[in-house]
């Protein structure tokens, strides 16, 4: 175990020194990830476009008002009155009480123009006009998969405010509401009438409150034929993650070479450290190394982009996935760069080997050109890309966070592809030491 962890303190203090890696891991792909993001992103004031669609009963007159605000807010906005839907007999009493059966279009046909991508968004208000706030059922947003997050936030942050406003107007508005009651209309009264209106405005005050604190609207995605397509920052944020992990070749090729031109490997196998011991120390330094770009790059995706007046990233889904993908890739990485670093013989060798496949993979993978720009041959050309894999896995966590089943396979292929090059390396490794030193 000492053995272990001074090897494992060797390779961080050359690490440390390493300023050109320092910069190729972090520093390279953190501007490639900026300049790109910035480049594809289309003007800001786009970000209130796309057609919303709010759907409601008809005899609900908050929809009505609810687009109009919204629309005044320079959102597109269109107002549709739903059908009800099938009912049994207690759905039907309800219906005829609350004059349900107004003409309208059912939600299934505007869920249609949604997988059609005409429309980006569906809110759908499912109340009555006269429901209570105690009875109220939540708002349901219906989203397309890969619908830019940034906008998202500014239609839910405008439906909060907006409907909350116009709800609470159309209370105090309504038959009997004690919210305008004032000091001289309860001097009229008799002290008992003058309790019971003050106790009922108390009771108002607190289901109002009540109703402040569990309001909510429920996200909802609705898949659609065509795969959805990635933002700008959906796109460049994880892309180049991806290819700074790779990225980690440089450094590994670079130790492996210069130790053994400067028979550094000579002199640990005479200090009988076992090939094991020596492959551990440093794969599990860069390893590390590789988690620190993963949580780096992501964070930078979720403050720095929209300080820089971008759509931040955002991980929607479980994040033991994202954890489980970070480690799929640096497996991945780590297993290509140390067969490269095993073939090569000189550091110019590695340099170019290395970096030219990185650079041949990336391009090949759609980290510099978006898959879905590809002709279909390139897309099914790259295939063969792992850098393909990790993106394409990452963007549909993104734009499908409910489809865990069709991540996995793409994870277990970066795993399988990462451990096949680990162990072709490590038995090459083990043949070169034995090949340099005999005992």
């Amino acid at each position: 175990m000492t053995r272990f962890l001074a090897a494992v303190d060797k390779e961080l203090r050359l690490f440390r020194r390493d300023w050109h890696a320092l910069f190729a891991l972090f520093v390279m792909p953190i501007s490639f990830m900026l300049i790109m993001s910035l480049a594809l992103h289309r003007d800001p004031g786009a970000n209130r476009d796309g057609q919303i669609i709010l759907a409601g009963m008809e005899s609900n007159p908050v929809n009505q008002a609810l687009a109009e605000s919204l629309q005044a807010q320079q959102f597109e906005v269109q107002h549709h009155a739903v059908a009800p839907r099938p009912l049994n007999n207690a759905r039907l009493r309800f219906a005829i009480d609350h004059e349900e059966w107004s003409r309208g279009i059912p939600l299934e046909t505007l869920k249609e123009q949604l997988r059609a991508g005409t429309a980006r968004l569906i809110i759908y208000n499912p109340n009555p006009a006269d429901i209570s706030l105690a009875a109220e059922q939540a708002v349901r947003l219906l989203v397309r998969p890969g619908t830019d997050p940034h906008w998202l936030h500014q239609v839910r942050h405008a439906l909060q405010q907006e409907y909350t406003r116009l709800r609470l107007k159309q209370l105090s508005a309504a038959p009997g509401s004690t919210t305008h009651s004032t000091s001289a209309s309860l001097a009229a009264l008799a002290p008992e009438e003058q309790n019971a209106v003050r106790l009922q405005r108390q009771q108002m005050l607190d289901e109002l409150g009540h109703y402040l604190h569990q309001l909510r609207f429920d996200e909802q995605h609705v898949s659609h034929a065509q795969p959805p397509r990635p933002s700008s920052t959906q796109h460049s944020v994880p892309a180049w993650l991806v290819f700074g992990m790779f990225f980690i070749l440089v450094p590994l090729a670079n130790v492996i070479t210069v130790e053994r031109r400067t028979n550094t490997l000579v002199r640990l196998r005479l200090a009988q450290a076992p090939a094991s011991l020596l492959l551990a120390s440093k794969l599990l330094p860069y390893f590390l190394i590789n988690q620190l770009q993963f949580i780096g790059m992501v964070l930078l995706g979720q403050w720095l982009l929209p300080l820089l007046n971008v759509g931040g990233i955002e991980l929607p889904g479980p994040m033991w996935l994202y954890a489980l993908l970070s480690c799929a890739i640096s497996v991945a990485a780590l297993g290509y760069g140390l067969l490269i670093s095993v073939l090569a013989r000189t550091t110019a060798h590695a340099m170019v080997l290395g970096g030219a496949s990185i650079v041949l993979l990336s391009a090949l993978g759609g980290v510099m050109v978006p898959l879905h720009v590809m002709p279909a041959a390139m897309q099914t050309l790259a295939l063969i890309s792992p850098m393909s894999w990790a993106l394409h896995t990452f963007n549909i966590l993104q734009l499908d966070p409910d489809a865990i089943r069709k991540v996995l396979p793409y994870i277990a292929l970066l795993l399988a592809f990462g451990t096949t090059c680990l162990t072709l390396a490590s038995s090459l490794y083990s043949k070169q030491l034995r090949t340099q030193v005999r005992f």
